[in-house]
Protein backbone atom coordinates (compact mmCIF):
# COMPACT_ATOMS: atom_id res chain seq x y z
CA UNK A 1 0.00 0.00 0.00
CA UNK A 2 1.58 3.26 -1.16
CA UNK A 3 0.75 5.34 1.92
CA UNK A 4 2.22 2.63 4.18
CA UNK A 5 5.55 2.88 2.37
CA UNK A 6 5.59 6.67 2.60
CA UNK A 7 4.91 6.59 6.33
CA UNK A 8 7.64 3.98 6.69
CA UNK A 9 10.05 6.30 4.85
CA UNK A 10 9.29 9.06 7.31
CA UNK A 11 9.74 6.73 10.27
CA UNK A 12 13.12 5.68 8.88
CA UNK A 13 14.13 9.33 8.84
CA UNK A 14 13.01 9.56 12.46
CA UNK A 15 14.94 6.50 13.62
CA UNK A 16 17.52 8.72 15.32
CA UNK A 17 14.70 10.34 17.30
CA UNK A 18 13.89 7.24 19.34
CA UNK A 19 13.64 9.38 22.44
CA UNK A 20 11.39 11.91 20.71
CA UNK A 21 8.53 11.53 23.11
CA UNK A 22 10.67 12.28 26.14
CA UNK A 23 12.01 15.68 25.07
CA UNK A 24 9.30 18.29 25.21
CA UNK A 25 10.45 20.77 27.81
CA UNK A 26 11.95 23.34 25.46
CA UNK A 27 9.05 23.26 23.05
CA UNK A 28 6.19 25.65 23.50
CA UNK A 29 3.12 24.07 21.88
CA UNK A 30 -0.52 25.02 22.23
CA UNK A 31 -1.86 21.70 20.91
CA UNK A 32 -2.15 20.25 24.41
CA UNK A 33 -5.44 20.76 26.27
CA UNK A 34 -5.23 23.03 29.29
CA UNK A 35 -6.43 22.70 32.86
CA UNK A 36 -8.62 25.53 34.15
CA UNK A 37 -10.86 26.20 37.11
CA UNK A 38 -14.38 24.94 36.59
CA UNK A 39 -16.97 27.72 36.20
CA UNK A 40 -18.68 28.43 39.51
CA UNK A 41 -22.10 28.88 37.95
CA UNK A 42 -22.19 25.55 36.11
CA UNK A 43 -23.53 22.40 37.76
CA UNK A 44 -24.19 19.95 34.94
CA UNK A 45 -21.96 19.51 31.92
CA UNK A 46 -24.10 16.91 30.15
CA UNK A 47 -27.76 16.75 29.17
CA UNK A 48 -30.26 14.28 27.81
CA UNK A 49 -30.64 14.31 24.02
CA UNK A 50 -34.37 14.90 24.14
CA UNK A 51 -34.37 18.33 22.50
CA UNK A 52 -32.04 20.99 21.18
CA UNK A 53 -29.67 22.67 23.59
CA UNK A 54 -30.66 26.13 24.75
CA UNK A 55 -27.57 27.49 23.02
CA UNK A 56 -28.42 25.96 19.66
CA UNK A 57 -32.03 27.11 19.95
CA UNK A 58 -30.94 30.69 20.65
CA UNK A 59 -28.49 30.60 17.76
CA UNK A 60 -31.21 29.24 15.43
CA UNK A 61 -33.38 32.25 16.16
CA UNK A 62 -30.59 34.51 14.90
CA UNK A 63 -30.04 32.30 11.88
CA UNK A 64 -33.75 32.25 11.06
CA UNK A 65 -33.73 36.04 10.78
CA UNK A 66 -31.07 35.72 8.06
CA UNK A 67 -31.81 32.42 6.34
CA UNK A 68 -35.48 33.12 5.63
CA UNK A 69 -34.99 36.40 3.73
CA UNK A 70 -32.15 34.68 1.84
CA UNK A 71 -34.47 31.80 0.98
CA UNK A 72 -37.13 34.24 -0.20
CA UNK A 73 -34.54 35.91 -2.45
CA UNK A 74 -33.40 32.55 -3.81
CA UNK A 75 -36.94 31.49 -4.69
CA UNK A 76 -37.71 34.89 -6.20
CA UNK A 77 -34.64 35.27 -8.39
CA UNK A 78 -33.41 31.71 -9.01
CA UNK A 79 -36.69 29.91 -9.70
CA UNK A 80 -39.70 30.35 -11.94
CA UNK A 81 -42.11 29.83 -9.07
CA UNK A 82 -44.91 32.31 -8.67
CA UNK A 83 -44.40 34.49 -5.60
CA UNK A 84 -47.84 33.42 -4.42
CA UNK A 85 -46.51 29.86 -4.04
CA UNK A 86 -44.03 30.71 -1.31
CA UNK A 87 -44.68 34.19 0.11
CA UNK A 88 -46.92 32.86 2.90
CA UNK A 89 -44.57 29.97 3.68
CA UNK A 90 -41.53 32.00 4.68
CA UNK A 91 -41.52 34.10 7.88
CA UNK A 92 -39.58 37.16 6.76
CA UNK A 93 -39.92 39.19 9.94
CA UNK A 94 -39.86 36.46 12.54
CA UNK A 95 -37.31 34.51 14.55
CA UNK A 96 -39.80 31.73 15.24
CA UNK A 97 -37.84 28.63 14.28
CA UNK A 98 -41.00 26.50 14.23
CA UNK A 99 -42.31 28.52 11.28
CA UNK A 100 -39.10 28.65 9.27
CA UNK A 101 -38.16 26.39 6.37
CA UNK A 102 -34.93 24.65 7.31
CA UNK A 103 -32.55 23.63 4.56
CA UNK A 104 -29.65 21.31 5.44
CA UNK A 105 -26.56 20.43 3.42
CA UNK A 106 -24.75 17.10 3.79
CA UNK A 107 -21.33 16.29 2.32
CA UNK A 108 -19.99 12.75 2.24
CA UNK A 109 -16.62 11.29 2.97
CA UNK A 110 -14.16 10.11 0.37
CA UNK A 111 -10.80 11.68 1.17
CA UNK A 112 -9.47 14.51 -0.94
CA UNK A 113 -11.85 13.53 -3.73
CA UNK A 114 -14.79 14.30 -1.46
CA UNK A 115 -13.19 17.51 -0.21
CA UNK A 116 -12.60 18.91 -3.70
CA UNK A 117 -15.83 17.67 -5.28
CA UNK A 118 -17.72 18.94 -2.25
CA UNK A 119 -15.93 22.27 -2.57
CA UNK A 120 -17.27 22.70 -6.07
CA UNK A 121 -20.74 21.64 -5.01
CA UNK A 122 -20.97 24.10 -2.15
CA UNK A 123 -19.43 26.81 -4.36
CA UNK A 124 -22.37 26.36 -6.73
CA UNK A 125 -24.69 27.27 -3.83
CA UNK A 126 -22.73 30.32 -2.68
CA UNK A 127 -23.72 33.71 -4.07
CA UNK A 128 -20.25 35.04 -3.23
CA UNK A 129 -18.71 32.80 -5.90
CA UNK A 130 -18.35 34.06 -9.46
CA UNK A 131 -21.01 32.58 -11.76
CA UNK A 132 -22.82 30.75 -8.94
CA UNK A 133 -25.86 32.99 -9.15
CA UNK A 134 -26.06 32.97 -12.94
CA UNK A 135 -25.05 29.38 -13.63
CA UNK A 136 -25.64 27.60 -10.33
CA UNK A 137 -27.81 27.69 -7.24
CA UNK A 138 -26.16 30.77 -5.77
CA UNK A 139 -27.86 31.96 -2.58
CA UNK A 140 -28.92 28.55 -1.36
CA UNK A 141 -25.93 28.33 0.99
CA UNK A 142 -26.99 31.65 2.51
CA UNK A 143 -30.52 30.24 2.92
CA UNK A 144 -29.37 27.04 4.65
CA UNK A 145 -29.65 26.34 8.36
CA UNK A 146 -27.42 23.27 8.84
CA UNK A 147 -24.16 22.16 7.24
CA UNK A 148 -22.83 18.65 7.98
CA UNK A 149 -19.62 17.01 6.86
CA UNK A 150 -17.97 13.64 7.31
CA UNK A 151 -14.37 12.64 6.61
CA UNK A 152 -13.26 14.36 3.37
CA UNK A 153 -16.52 16.28 3.22
CA UNK A 154 -15.76 17.49 6.71
CA UNK A 155 -12.35 18.73 5.59
CA UNK A 156 -14.18 21.03 3.20
CA UNK A 157 -16.75 22.13 5.77
CA UNK A 158 -14.13 22.56 8.49
CA UNK A 159 -11.81 24.58 6.28
CA UNK A 160 -14.58 27.04 5.49
CA UNK A 161 -15.87 27.20 9.05
CA UNK A 162 -12.53 27.66 10.81
CA UNK A 163 -11.40 30.32 8.35
CA UNK A 164 -14.22 32.81 8.98
CA UNK A 165 -16.45 30.96 6.51
CA UNK A 166 -14.44 32.04 3.50
CA UNK A 167 -15.87 31.16 0.12
CA UNK A 168 -14.30 28.29 -1.81
CA UNK A 169 -13.17 30.85 -4.37
CA UNK A 170 -11.21 32.75 -1.72
CA UNK A 171 -9.75 29.54 -0.28
CA UNK A 172 -8.49 28.43 -3.69
CA UNK A 173 -6.96 31.83 -4.36
CA UNK A 174 -5.44 32.19 -0.91
CA UNK A 175 -2.30 30.15 -1.40
CA UNK A 176 -1.38 28.16 1.71
CA UNK A 177 -4.70 26.47 2.49
CA UNK A 178 -5.32 23.34 0.42
CA UNK A 179 -1.80 23.13 -0.97
CA UNK A 180 -2.08 19.51 -2.08
CA UNK A 181 1.08 19.13 -4.17
CA UNK A 182 2.24 16.45 -1.72
CA UNK A 183 0.04 14.25 0.53
CA UNK A 184 -1.06 15.40 3.98
CA UNK A 185 1.42 13.12 5.75
CA UNK A 186 4.31 14.72 3.85
CA UNK A 187 5.46 18.32 3.66
CA UNK A 188 7.29 20.75 1.41
CA UNK A 189 7.51 20.79 -2.37
CA UNK A 190 7.66 17.75 -4.62
CA UNK A 191 11.41 18.31 -5.11
CA UNK A 192 12.24 18.65 -1.42
CA UNK A 193 9.43 16.84 0.35
CA UNK A 194 11.57 14.15 2.04
CA UNK A 195 13.68 16.57 4.10
CA UNK A 196 10.66 18.80 4.77
CA UNK A 197 8.65 15.77 5.86
CA UNK A 198 11.41 14.83 8.30
CA UNK A 199 11.17 18.20 10.05
CA UNK A 200 7.38 18.22 9.85
CA UNK A 201 7.06 14.81 11.51
CA UNK A 202 9.60 15.82 14.13
CA UNK A 203 7.49 18.88 14.94
CA UNK A 204 4.23 16.92 14.92
CA UNK A 205 5.64 14.32 17.29
CA UNK A 206 6.82 17.02 19.68
CA UNK A 207 3.44 18.73 19.59
CA UNK A 208 1.56 15.51 20.25
CA UNK A 209 4.06 14.74 22.99
CA UNK A 210 3.00 17.85 24.91
CA UNK A 211 -0.54 16.49 24.95
CA UNK A 212 0.68 13.19 26.37
CA UNK A 213 2.87 15.00 28.90
CA UNK A 214 -0.22 16.87 30.07
CA UNK A 215 -1.82 13.57 31.00
CA UNK A 216 -3.89 12.78 27.92
CA UNK A 217 -3.64 9.62 25.86
CA UNK A 218 -2.56 10.07 22.26
CA UNK A 219 -2.52 7.95 19.12
CA UNK A 220 -1.68 8.11 15.44
CA UNK A 221 -4.82 10.21 14.99
CA UNK A 222 -3.12 13.07 16.84
CA UNK A 223 -0.27 12.95 14.33
CA UNK A 224 -2.88 12.89 11.54
CA UNK A 225 -4.53 15.92 13.16
CA UNK A 226 -1.31 17.91 13.09
CA UNK A 227 -0.71 16.93 9.46
CA UNK A 228 -4.21 17.97 8.36
CA UNK A 229 -3.96 21.25 10.24
CA UNK A 230 -1.04 22.37 8.07
CA UNK A 231 -3.39 22.39 5.06
CA UNK A 232 -6.65 23.58 6.62
CA UNK A 233 -5.54 26.59 8.69
CA UNK A 234 -3.89 29.83 7.65
CA UNK A 235 -1.17 29.75 10.30
CA UNK A 236 0.21 27.69 13.20
CA UNK A 237 -1.54 29.79 15.83
CA UNK A 238 -4.92 29.12 14.25
CA UNK A 239 -4.12 25.42 13.90
CA UNK A 240 -3.25 25.14 17.59
CA UNK A 241 -5.91 27.37 19.11
CA UNK A 242 -8.96 26.86 16.91
CA UNK A 243 -11.43 24.69 18.78
CA UNK A 244 -15.01 23.81 18.03
CA UNK A 245 -16.16 25.71 21.11
CA UNK A 246 -14.11 28.78 20.11
CA UNK A 247 -16.37 29.09 17.05
CA UNK A 248 -18.95 30.55 19.45
CA UNK A 249 -16.84 33.70 19.58
CA UNK A 250 -16.04 33.89 15.86
CA UNK A 251 -18.05 36.71 14.29
CA UNK A 252 -19.41 34.78 11.33
CA UNK A 253 -20.82 32.08 13.60
CA UNK A 254 -21.77 34.29 16.54
CA UNK A 255 -23.76 36.51 14.18
CA UNK A 256 -25.31 33.49 12.44
CA UNK A 257 -23.87 34.49 9.08
CA UNK A 258 -23.24 30.84 8.22
CA UNK A 259 -25.14 27.57 8.62
CA UNK A 260 -24.76 25.55 11.82
CA UNK A 261 -21.72 23.27 11.29
CA UNK A 262 -21.78 19.61 12.32
CA UNK A 263 -18.91 17.12 12.14
CA UNK A 264 -19.78 13.41 12.30
CA UNK A 265 -17.68 10.53 13.63
CA UNK A 266 -18.25 7.21 15.39
CA UNK A 267 -17.26 5.56 18.66
CA UNK A 268 -15.13 2.43 18.73
CA UNK A 269 -15.37 0.28 21.87
CA UNK A 270 -13.22 -2.71 20.88
CA UNK A 271 -11.71 -4.44 17.87
CA UNK A 272 -15.04 -5.65 16.51
CA UNK A 273 -16.15 -4.40 13.10
CA UNK A 274 -18.57 -1.48 13.21
CA UNK A 275 -21.96 -2.07 11.60
CA UNK A 276 -25.22 -0.14 11.54
CA UNK A 277 -26.44 -2.48 14.29
CA UNK A 278 -23.68 -1.70 16.80
CA UNK A 279 -22.30 1.71 15.82
CA UNK A 280 -22.64 4.87 17.89
CA UNK A 281 -22.84 8.05 15.80
CA UNK A 282 -21.47 11.17 17.49
CA UNK A 283 -21.60 14.76 16.33
CA UNK A 284 -19.37 17.70 17.10
CA UNK A 285 -20.80 21.20 16.90
CA UNK A 286 -19.76 24.53 18.42
CA UNK A 287 -21.90 23.96 21.50
CA UNK A 288 -21.88 20.22 22.14
CA UNK A 289 -20.38 16.80 21.56
CA UNK A 290 -22.59 13.74 21.81
CA UNK A 291 -25.10 11.42 20.24
CA UNK A 292 -28.77 11.30 19.28
CA UNK A 293 -28.60 7.50 19.16
CA UNK A 294 -31.33 6.01 21.32
CA UNK A 295 -28.87 3.98 23.41
CA UNK A 296 -26.41 6.88 23.93
CA UNK A 297 -28.82 9.80 24.22
CA UNK A 298 -26.38 12.27 25.79
CA UNK A 299 -24.55 15.50 24.95
CA UNK A 300 -21.69 17.22 26.78
CA UNK A 301 -20.67 20.87 26.65
CA UNK A 302 -18.05 20.96 23.89
CA UNK A 303 -15.86 23.45 25.72
CA UNK A 304 -15.27 20.99 28.57
CA UNK A 305 -15.28 17.71 26.66
CA UNK A 306 -11.86 16.69 28.07
CA UNK A 307 -12.95 17.14 31.70
CA UNK A 308 -13.20 14.14 34.02
CA UNK A 309 -16.94 13.80 34.71
CA UNK A 310 -19.16 11.35 36.54
CA UNK A 311 -22.78 11.56 35.47
CA UNK A 312 -22.17 15.02 34.09
CA UNK A 313 -20.44 16.51 37.14
CA UNK A 314 -16.70 17.21 37.48
CA UNK A 315 -14.77 14.76 39.62
CA UNK A 316 -12.78 17.75 40.86
CA UNK A 317 -14.76 20.98 40.77
CA UNK A 318 -11.53 23.00 40.81
CA UNK A 319 -10.12 21.37 37.69
CA UNK A 320 -11.77 21.36 34.29
CA UNK A 321 -10.20 20.89 30.87
CA UNK A 322 -10.44 23.17 27.84
CA UNK A 323 -9.05 22.94 24.29
CA UNK A 324 -9.49 19.17 24.03
CA UNK A 325 -11.87 19.99 21.17
CA UNK A 326 -9.05 21.09 18.88
CA UNK A 327 -10.45 21.67 15.39
CA UNK A 328 -7.75 19.68 13.64
CA UNK A 329 -8.18 16.78 16.06
CA UNK A 330 -11.92 16.49 15.52
CA UNK A 331 -11.52 16.80 11.76
CA UNK A 332 -8.90 14.04 11.94
CA UNK A 333 -11.24 11.86 13.97
CA UNK A 334 -14.00 12.25 11.39
CA UNK A 335 -11.55 11.22 8.65
CA UNK A 336 -9.58 8.60 10.53
CA UNK A 337 -7.83 6.63 7.78
CA UNK A 338 -5.64 4.91 10.39
CA UNK A 339 -8.57 2.89 11.63
CA UNK A 340 -8.90 1.51 8.09
CA UNK A 341 -5.29 1.21 6.99
CA UNK A 342 -2.92 1.26 9.99
CA UNK A 343 -2.52 -2.53 10.07
CA UNK A 344 -0.43 -2.51 6.91
CA UNK A 345 1.72 0.33 8.26
CA UNK A 346 2.23 -1.59 11.49
CA UNK A 347 3.27 -4.71 9.59
CA UNK A 348 5.95 -2.74 7.76
CA UNK A 349 7.21 -1.18 10.98
CA UNK A 350 7.38 -4.50 12.82
CA UNK A 351 9.91 -5.71 10.27
CA UNK A 352 12.42 -3.19 11.62
CA UNK A 353 12.77 -3.72 15.34
CA UNK A 354 14.12 -0.31 16.36
CA UNK A 355 11.29 1.50 14.62
CA UNK A 356 8.65 -0.69 16.16
CA UNK A 357 10.20 -0.18 19.60
CA UNK A 358 10.07 3.58 19.05
CA UNK A 359 6.51 3.32 17.80
CA UNK A 360 5.43 1.35 20.87
CA UNK A 361 7.18 3.73 23.27
CA UNK A 362 5.46 6.66 21.62
CA UNK A 363 2.06 5.25 22.49
CA UNK A 364 2.71 3.45 25.76
CA UNK A 365 -0.63 4.33 27.34
CA UNK A 366 -2.81 3.11 24.48
CA UNK A 367 -4.69 -0.15 24.42
CA UNK A 368 -3.72 -2.18 21.35
CA UNK A 369 -7.20 -1.84 19.86
CA UNK A 370 -7.20 1.93 20.39
CA UNK A 371 -3.89 2.68 18.66
CA UNK A 372 -5.71 3.65 15.47
CA UNK A 373 -8.52 5.64 17.13
CA UNK A 374 -8.79 9.20 18.37
CA UNK A 375 -8.59 8.76 22.13
CA UNK A 376 -11.34 10.28 24.23
CA UNK A 377 -10.05 9.90 27.77
CA UNK A 378 -11.53 10.59 30.22
CA UNK A 379 -14.90 9.50 28.88
CA UNK A 380 -17.19 12.56 29.33
CA UNK A 381 -20.23 10.27 29.37
CA UNK A 382 -18.96 8.12 32.24
CA UNK A 383 -21.93 6.80 34.25
CA UNK A 384 -24.34 9.11 32.45
CA UNK A 385 -27.94 8.62 33.54
CA UNK A 386 -29.46 8.81 30.08
CA UNK A 387 -27.53 6.14 28.16
CA UNK A 388 -28.42 2.45 28.02
CA UNK A 389 -25.33 1.45 26.01
CA UNK A 390 -23.14 -0.24 28.64
CA UNK A 391 -19.81 0.44 26.93
CA UNK A 392 -20.71 4.06 26.15
CA UNK A 393 -21.26 4.94 29.79
CA UNK A 394 -18.99 2.51 31.63
CA UNK A 395 -15.69 2.59 29.77
CA UNK A 396 -13.06 5.03 30.99
CA UNK A 397 -11.77 5.42 27.44
CA UNK A 398 -13.63 5.78 24.15
CA UNK A 399 -12.10 5.56 20.68
CA UNK A 400 -13.27 7.93 17.95
CA UNK A 401 -13.06 6.75 14.35
CA UNK A 402 -14.07 7.71 10.82
CA UNK A 403 -17.75 8.58 10.57
CA UNK A 404 -18.28 6.23 7.65
CA UNK A 405 -16.96 3.00 9.14
CA UNK A 406 -20.41 1.41 9.32
CA UNK A 407 -20.99 2.42 5.66
CA UNK A 408 -22.90 5.60 6.59
CA UNK A 409 -20.55 7.76 4.56
CA UNK A 410 -23.08 10.61 4.30
CA UNK A 411 -23.64 12.59 7.54
CA UNK A 412 -27.40 12.22 7.75
CA UNK A 413 -28.41 11.26 11.29
CA UNK A 414 -27.93 14.69 12.92
CA UNK A 415 -30.10 16.18 10.16
CA UNK A 416 -32.82 13.51 10.32
CA UNK A 417 -33.63 13.78 14.03
CA UNK A 418 -37.07 15.24 14.65
CA UNK A 419 -35.75 17.77 17.16
CA UNK A 420 -34.03 19.77 14.41
CA UNK A 421 -37.11 19.98 12.22
CA UNK A 422 -35.22 19.98 8.93
CA UNK A 423 -37.47 20.28 5.86
CA UNK A 424 -35.07 19.26 3.11
CA UNK A 425 -31.56 17.80 2.95
CA UNK A 426 -29.38 18.33 -0.09
CA UNK A 427 -27.10 15.29 0.17
CA UNK A 428 -23.94 15.38 -1.94
CA UNK A 429 -22.46 11.90 -2.24
CA UNK A 430 -18.80 11.77 -3.26
CA UNK A 431 -18.23 8.24 -1.99
CA UNK A 432 -16.29 5.60 -3.91
CA UNK A 433 -18.74 2.69 -3.67
CA UNK A 434 -18.28 1.01 -7.04
CA UNK A 435 -15.17 -0.69 -8.38
CA UNK A 436 -14.39 2.47 -10.32
CA UNK A 437 -14.94 4.81 -7.34
CA UNK A 438 -18.36 6.27 -8.13
CA UNK A 439 -21.19 6.47 -5.54
CA UNK A 440 -24.21 4.16 -5.65
CA UNK A 441 -26.03 5.36 -2.50
CA UNK A 442 -24.57 2.67 -0.23
CA UNK A 443 -24.31 5.37 2.45
CA UNK A 444 -27.99 6.33 2.25
CA UNK A 445 -29.01 2.68 2.16
CA UNK A 446 -27.12 2.05 5.40
CA UNK A 447 -28.81 5.01 7.11
CA UNK A 448 -32.22 3.89 5.88
CA UNK A 449 -31.79 0.39 7.33
CA UNK A 450 -30.25 1.68 10.58
CA UNK A 451 -33.51 3.33 11.61
CA UNK A 452 -34.98 -0.13 12.20
CA UNK A 453 -32.34 -0.94 14.83
CA UNK A 454 -32.66 0.40 18.37
CA UNK A 455 -29.69 2.76 18.10
CA UNK A 456 -31.01 4.43 14.95
CA UNK A 457 -34.67 4.73 15.86
CA UNK A 458 -34.39 8.50 16.37
CA UNK A 459 -33.36 9.14 12.76
CA UNK A 460 -36.21 8.18 10.38
CA UNK A 461 -35.44 8.27 6.68
CA UNK A 462 -37.56 7.76 3.55
CA UNK A 463 -36.99 4.64 1.42
CA UNK A 464 -34.75 4.65 -1.64
CA UNK A 465 -33.82 2.34 -4.51
CA UNK A 466 -31.38 -0.49 -3.85
CA UNK A 467 -27.73 0.03 -4.77
CA UNK A 468 -28.17 -2.12 -7.88
CA UNK A 469 -31.32 -0.24 -8.91
CA UNK A 470 -29.53 3.08 -8.38
CA UNK A 471 -27.05 2.02 -11.04
CA UNK A 472 -29.36 0.13 -13.40
CA UNK A 473 -31.93 2.95 -13.46
CA UNK A 474 -29.31 5.68 -13.75
CA UNK A 475 -30.08 7.32 -10.40
CA UNK A 476 -26.33 7.48 -9.76
CA UNK A 477 -25.97 9.77 -12.77
CA UNK A 478 -28.48 12.45 -11.81
CA UNK A 479 -30.20 13.97 -8.77
CA UNK A 480 -33.11 12.06 -7.27
CA UNK A 481 -35.72 13.28 -4.75
CA UNK A 482 -36.64 10.89 -1.92
CA UNK A 483 -39.65 11.08 0.39
CA UNK A 484 -41.59 13.40 -1.89
CA UNK A 485 -45.00 12.51 -0.40
CA UNK A 486 -45.02 12.54 3.40
CA UNK A 487 -48.46 10.88 3.50
CA UNK A 488 -46.70 7.68 2.38
CA UNK A 489 -44.24 7.81 5.27
CA UNK A 490 -46.65 7.39 8.18
CA UNK A 491 -45.06 4.06 9.12
CA UNK A 492 -41.93 5.89 10.27
CA UNK A 493 -41.41 7.31 13.78
CA UNK A 494 -41.83 10.86 12.44
CA UNK A 495 -41.99 12.61 9.08
CA UNK A 496 -38.41 12.80 7.77
CA UNK A 497 -37.03 15.59 5.61
CA UNK A 498 -37.34 15.37 1.84
CA UNK A 499 -33.92 14.33 0.52
CA UNK A 500 -32.32 15.62 -2.67
CA UNK A 501 -29.63 13.04 -3.39
CA UNK A 502 -26.94 14.29 -5.77
CA UNK A 503 -24.09 11.87 -6.62
CA UNK A 504 -20.63 12.65 -7.95
CA UNK A 505 -20.41 12.04 -11.70
CA UNK A 506 -18.32 13.11 -14.68
CA UNK A 507 -18.98 16.33 -16.54
CA UNK A 508 -15.79 18.21 -17.40
CA UNK A 509 -13.61 15.65 -15.56
CA UNK A 510 -13.65 12.03 -14.49
CA UNK A 511 -13.60 12.90 -10.79
CA UNK A 512 -13.54 9.30 -9.55
CA UNK A 513 -10.02 9.29 -8.12
CA UNK A 514 -9.33 6.80 -5.35
CA UNK A 515 -9.97 7.86 -1.76
CA UNK A 516 -6.31 7.23 -0.92
CA UNK A 517 -5.10 9.74 -3.53
CA UNK A 518 -4.07 12.71 -1.41
CA UNK A 519 -1.84 14.70 -3.76
CA UNK A 520 -3.39 16.94 -6.41
CA UNK A 521 -1.50 19.49 -8.46
CA UNK A 522 -3.02 22.94 -8.83
CA UNK A 523 -4.57 22.24 -12.22
CA UNK A 524 -6.21 18.97 -11.21
CA UNK A 525 -7.39 20.46 -7.92
CA UNK A 526 -9.27 23.21 -9.71
CA UNK A 527 -10.65 20.77 -12.28
CA UNK A 528 -12.08 18.64 -9.46
CA UNK A 529 -13.74 21.71 -7.95
CA UNK A 530 -15.12 22.75 -11.33
CA UNK A 531 -16.65 19.32 -11.92
CA UNK A 532 -18.22 19.49 -8.47
CA UNK A 533 -19.77 22.84 -9.40
CA UNK A 534 -21.23 21.20 -12.50
CA UNK A 535 -22.61 18.29 -10.47
CA UNK A 536 -24.48 20.65 -8.15
CA UNK A 537 -25.72 22.84 -11.00
CA UNK A 538 -26.58 20.14 -13.56
CA UNK A 539 -23.81 21.31 -15.89
CA UNK A 540 -24.29 25.01 -15.16
CA UNK A 541 -28.09 24.67 -15.52
CA UNK A 542 -27.73 23.54 -19.13
CA UNK A 543 -28.73 19.91 -18.58
CA UNK A 544 -32.02 21.05 -17.09
CA UNK A 545 -32.83 24.74 -17.33
CA UNK A 546 -35.60 24.26 -14.73
CA UNK A 547 -33.37 22.54 -12.18
CA UNK A 548 -33.20 25.50 -9.78
CA UNK A 549 -37.00 25.73 -9.93
CA UNK A 550 -37.30 22.04 -9.10
CA UNK A 551 -34.95 22.52 -6.15
CA UNK A 552 -37.24 25.32 -5.00
CA UNK A 553 -40.22 22.95 -5.22
CA UNK A 554 -38.37 20.43 -3.03
CA UNK A 555 -37.47 23.08 -0.46
CA UNK A 556 -41.03 24.29 0.13
CA UNK A 557 -42.78 20.91 -0.08
CA UNK A 558 -42.77 19.91 3.60
CA UNK A 559 -44.11 23.30 4.66
CA UNK A 560 -46.85 23.02 2.02
CA UNK A 561 -47.79 19.58 3.32
CA UNK A 562 -48.00 20.82 6.90
CA UNK A 563 -50.40 23.54 5.77
CA UNK A 564 -52.37 21.33 3.39
CA UNK A 565 -51.33 23.29 0.29
CA UNK A 566 -51.37 21.59 -3.10
CA UNK A 567 -48.37 21.83 -5.40
CA UNK A 568 -48.48 23.99 -8.49
CA UNK A 569 -48.56 22.28 -11.87
CA UNK A 570 -44.95 23.30 -12.38
CA UNK A 571 -43.81 21.63 -9.16
CA UNK A 572 -45.83 18.53 -9.98
CA UNK A 573 -43.90 18.27 -13.25
CA UNK A 574 -40.62 18.66 -11.35
CA UNK A 575 -41.56 15.91 -8.94
CA UNK A 576 -42.62 13.67 -11.80
CA UNK A 577 -39.14 14.20 -13.24
CA UNK A 578 -37.02 13.77 -10.10
CA UNK A 579 -39.00 11.89 -7.43
CA UNK A 580 -38.57 8.20 -6.68
CA UNK A 581 -41.44 6.56 -4.87
CA UNK A 582 -41.46 3.03 -3.51
CA UNK A 583 -43.83 0.85 -5.52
Amino acid sequence: MKNSLVVLQVLLLLANLSQAFTRYDSLQSNYAPSYVSCPSDKDDYTRKASNLSDSEQSWLEKRTAKSQPALYEFLKYKTNLSESEYKDLIPLNSTNTNESIKVALSFSGGGSRAMLCGAGQIAALDNRVTNATEHGLGGLLQASTYLAGLSGGNWMVGTMVFNQFQSIQDILNGGKIWDLEVPFYESGTIAHHLRASYYAWKDWIYQVGTKQESGFSVSMVDIWARALSTRFFDNDDAANNSTFSSLRDMDTFANAEMPFPISVSQIKYDSNELTIANSTIVESNPFEFGSWDADANTFVDMKYVGTSLVDGKPVDSTQCVEKFDNGGFLMAVSSNIWSMGLSSVKEDIEKIGILYDMFKRAFTSIEENMLDAGILQPNPFFLTTWASNFAFKNRQTLGLVDGGQDLQNLPMEPLLVEQRGVDVILAYDNSGDTDDNWPNATALTATYHRQFYANGANAPMPPLPSESEMVSQGYNKKPVFLGCDSSKLTNLSSVPPLIVYNPNRAYSLNSNYTTMKMAYNETLKRQMVQNGFEVASMRNLTEDTEFSTCIGCAIIRRKQERLGIEQSEQCQKCFSRYCWEQS
